[in-house]
């Protein structure tokens, strides 16, 4: 038998077991290693979710501007339907929805400031709400909980003008003698107008530095008119995809009554036989020429779409990857504009699009890369909205008015029975 000395030596050199202490010490490790990152992951996951919360309550908010009351109930109701207060705590509570105005130039939100424009809607998960997001692991590492919080801004599009109006992204130089009635002028970089002029109540001439308006003479009722605001034009964006897409046979922006089609065309001229109903994708220049009536079509051509003059035209689409061309006398649209609720008439150009003198406008609707010119003696220019990338110049002594409320279009967001058009988040 072994002594008792030699029984403690060998005791103290054995090795059986050791792997079993470093086993159980890396064990250990691993499992709060993965516990960590299973509380990171649903922290990361949580601040995702609270994010599509403000992003739905605050355009849900935008949709009901001005009227701020109900913009509050939307957003809060919103936030409650995404974020149920069973599971969640209540994550936007009404002092977390403030109303205020987008700069879309500095891109910032200021709340409190009139006229209101936007929303912004900030929601919690913290301690201060009651409602932080519990870790599993991460309290051993002295984090018991993640506080978390998301905002977001969206801004209701001043639609108060979408009964008519010109908007620019440039300047708008316009002549005499022309009366103005619920309608709105707006330049990015100024407004300027000859004399005698009337603008009657409900228009609007509108700019983001109103140093930039200048007028030539004496106009009635440009005082009330003149404000400072600015307006985002996302039509002209929309420009290119809808023209490219049209070009290419697509049928993704053909109205709904367009049924036949798309029939190819090498041009069209004033002696071309046209279907009513009919998308025709024409591969140089669309030329209808005078004296004609042109209805229930469709148009896309690579060079000009023009016509000359004495033409009707009625819901018709055209699109130019070049300029569309008008001349005078022609009559644009339906006498009973307004009652429709809708556009008759609507162009897309990557070019400028041209009216000649002496012609009705209604309910057009008007998309252009480049500059808007419309010559002088429009006896009507009614209920026609124009977003361009360009100047835009309109003649004199022409008669300008628009509906009460806004027209609609498949191209245009646009919202009827309130002076706001939700347009989306900006932050």
């Amino acid at each position: 038998m072994l002594d008792a000395r030699e029984k403690i030596i060998g005791f103290a050199s054995r090795t059986d077991g050791a792997v079993t202490v470093y086993a159980m010490f890396f064990t250990l490790t691993v499992l709060l290693l993965g516990g960590v990152a299973i509380d990171y992951n649903n922290g990361i996951r949580s601040q995702a979710h609270l994010r599509v919360v403000v992003d739905a309550a605050a355009l849900a908010a935008a949709l009901d501007l001005p009227d701020e009351n109900a913009a509050l109930a939307s957003a809060l109701t919103y936030a409650a339907a995404n974020a149920p207060p069973s599971i969640y705590g209540t994550v936007v509570q009404p002092s977390n929805v403030e109303f205020g105005r987008w700069d879309s130039g500095a891109r910032a939100f200021t709340a409190s400031v009139t006229p209101t424009n936007a929303v912004r809607v900030q929601a919690y998960r913290n301690s201060a709400s009651g409602n932080s997001i519990r870790n599993m692991f991460m309290g051993f590492l002295g984090r018991p909980t993640w506080d978390i919080a998301a905002e977001s801004v969206a801004i209701g599009v001043d639609n108060s003008c979408g009964g008519g109006g010109l908007f620019t992204t440039d300047m708008i130089d316009s002549g005499s003698n022309n009366s103005y009635d619920s309608f709105c002028l707006y330049g990015k970089y100024g407004v300027k107008i000859s004399s005698d002029n009337s603008f009657a109540s409900g228009s609007k001439i509108e700019m983001p530095n109103l140093g930039d308006f200048s007028q030539g003479g004496s106009n009635s009722g440009v005082n009330s008119a003149l404000q400072k605001n600015t307006h985002p034009l996302p039509m002209i964006a929309t420009i290119d995809p809808i023209v490219n897409s049209l070009s290419s046979g697509s049928t993704t922006y053909v109205p709904s009554w367009a049924t036949n089609g798309p029939v190819f065309l090498s041009e069209i001229t004033d002696s071309t036989k046209l279907e009513s109903n009919t998308f025709y994708v024409v591969g140089n220049v669309a030329d209808f020429g005078s004296n004609v009536t042109i209805e229930n079509i469709v148009v896309v051509a690579k060079k000009e779409v023009k016509t000359g003059s004495n033409v009707t035209m009625r819901n018709v689409l055209f699109a130019s990857k070049d300029k569309i061309l008008f001349g005078s006398n022609n009559d644009f649209g339906t006498t009973n504009f307004c009652s429709t609720g809708k556009y008759s008439v609507t162009l897309f150009a990557k070019d400028n699009i041209e009216f000649g003198s002496q012609s009705k406008l209604r309910g057009v609707l008007i998309a252009s890369r480049k500059e808007l010119k419309v010559g002088s003696e429009i006896t009507e220019f009614s209920a026609s909205l124009a977003q361009v990338g360009g100047k835009i110049t309109f003649g004199s002594a022409g008669t300008i008015s628009g509906c009460s409320t806004a027209l609609t279009s498949d191209y245009l967001t646009s919202s009827s029975g309130t002076n706001y058009a939700a347009w989306g988040l900006v932050h």
